[in-house]
């Protein structure tokens, strides 16, 4: 039965002799300078996986961004073969130890490393490449919690008269978030977090993850007699900022009854409304031909 043998060449692992994690820290060093990561990928092998799984033009998710490999693999293999690939990457601010090289190259936590890694292969595309046509950007999106001045300052208002009411029953100045709005203690500031996102950034992208919109969604601005409005999706106007009032509510019905704003729903952050203003948007939309949902948050 075993009397002829094949004399061809064995079968070999399709992972053998990709890369090695020698290679990672190699890439890691020519980077940084320095090894701040102990064991990176190499991005040989990242590259490999990802030519199986996706298209030129898919996502690819890592939820344990660790030094940013995938990343780097992602920009490295569009710029190869004009693919058009995105990334998400995922990772807690997991402090370095005192005695790393990150920690004394100036790195407190992972992820700074992920992210300055994102930076520097841009930069090395870039200049390997001054007319390169991928795009090397990215955007960074943190989950922080507000104060607990800020959510006392949310307790305290009252939705049946538009005020902030304190304990006494007295109108309540914002005392508590040392903000005068209900804006700005959601900026990067506001939640003490690095960054310059603004409060109406981090609320709106904050609803638009909650309304099911992808991080990407193109967000338009509309001007409504010199307020902006974010616009989405050709559908979802939201209003998040100050300074509402009858002329804006007149700009807008126009926009919506002559056709030219085709609006479904309309999303408004309360605190920044009187309840004027509100009351004569919610007659104004019910005067249209069309139905508008008028969505109130707080």
């Amino acid at each position: 039965m075993y009397a002829h043998h094949s004399k061809g060449q064995p079968t070999t692992n399709y992972w053998d002799n990709v890369a090695s994690n020698k290679e990672g820290k190699k890439e890691i060093l020519d980077l940084f300078g320095d090894n701040v990561f102990d064991t990176p990928k190499p991005t040989a092998l990242l590259k490999k996986i990802i030519k199986l799984a996706i298209d030129k033009d898919g996502v690819v998710l890592d939820f344990f961004a660790g030094s940013g490999t995938t990343a780097h693999a992602v920009m490295a293999l569009n710029e190869e073969d004009g693919g058009q690939r995105t990334f998400i990457l995922c990772t807690i601010d997991q402090a370095l130890s005192n005695n790393t090289i990150a920690k004394k190259a100036g790195y407190n936590t992972i992820d700074e490393i992920s992210r300055e890694r994102i930076t520097r292969v841009a930069a090395k595309i870039r200049a390997n490449n001054p007319a390169t046509n991928s795009d090397l950007g990215f955007k960074h999106y943190r989950f922080a919690t507000p104060t607990q001045q800020t959510l006392d300052d949310l307790d305290s208002f009252d939705i049946a008269t538009g005020h902030f009411i304190n304990t006494s029953g007295q109108l309540a100045a914002f005392t508590e978030s040392g903000f005068t709005d209900m804006i700005n203690p959601f900026s990067a500031r506001g939640l003490g977090v690095p960054g310059g996102a603004s409060g109406e950034e981090t609320l709106l992208t904050t609803w638009l993850v909650a309304d099911g919109y992808k991080m990407d969604i193109d967000v338009q601005t509309v001007d409504f007699s010199g307020y902006c409005a974010r616009y989405v999706d050709n559908t979802r106007l939201y209003l998040i900022d100050e300074r509402w009032g009858t002329e804006q509510t007149r700009d807008l019905l126009n926009h919506i009854g002559t056709h030219q704003l085709p609006v479904q729903t309309i999303v408004i952050y309360g605190y920044s409304f009187d309840l004027e203003s509100i009351r004569e948007l919610e007659i104004g939309l019910k005067q249209l031909d069309q139905k508008v949902n008028l969505v109130k948050r707080y």
